[in-house]
């Protein structure tokens, strides 16, 4: 059994690993998926490589550790099929929008916005098809996109 030094010296690593994830997805966001160089690409992924490992080694000592939803990328979720093949972010981007204009009319597209806190008027774009792209755009700019993806998921739970 690991003494408490022990685990209070892994819930700072876990912290810190969270932290720095934290300030690579700003970062990312900021610059945007497609743009963001390899460095911030690599460093959430070993970030959250790091996390998944830390969680394991407490949860193996039966300490309660609780999930973050930064902890792990939607994209490469557990419940998401793996493949060699990784597409790029823009194709992430272009399969919400075609999600949100083919399983959401115009008044649950609304309802999303008011759910994000954000003002459905106020984004670009005249027909819902527009108003997707915006939607996706700016939780882009705002870093709410991988909020906007969970909250697509919620409410479609059965879209791949």
């Amino acid at each position: 059994m690991p003494t408490n030094e022990e685990v209070v010296h892994q819930q700072i690593l876990l912290n810190t690993h969270r932290r720095t994830l934290r300030h690579y997805l700003q970062q990312q966001a900021t610059l945007g998926e497609a743009y963001a160089p390899p460095g911030i690409t690599h460093g959430i992924a070993e970030s959250r490589s790091n996390i998944q490992k830390i969680k394991q080694i407490l949860r193996n000592w039966n300490v309660v550790v609780e999930d973050s939803p930064d902890d792990i990328s939607e994209i490469n979720s557990p419940n998401t099929a793996q493949s060699e093949y990784s597409p790029s972010p823009q194709i992430y981007r272009v399969r919400l929008r075609e999600i949100l204009i083919t399983y959401f009319n115009d008044e649950e597209l609304r309802n999303v916005a008011f759910a994000m806190g954000i003002d459905y008027e106020n984004l670009s774009g005249t027909s819902k098809s527009g108003k997707a792209r915006e939607l996706i755009a700016y939780t882009e700019r705002h870093n709410y996109f991988q909020d906007l993806v969970r909250l697509v998921w919620h409410l479609r739970p059965n879209i791949s």
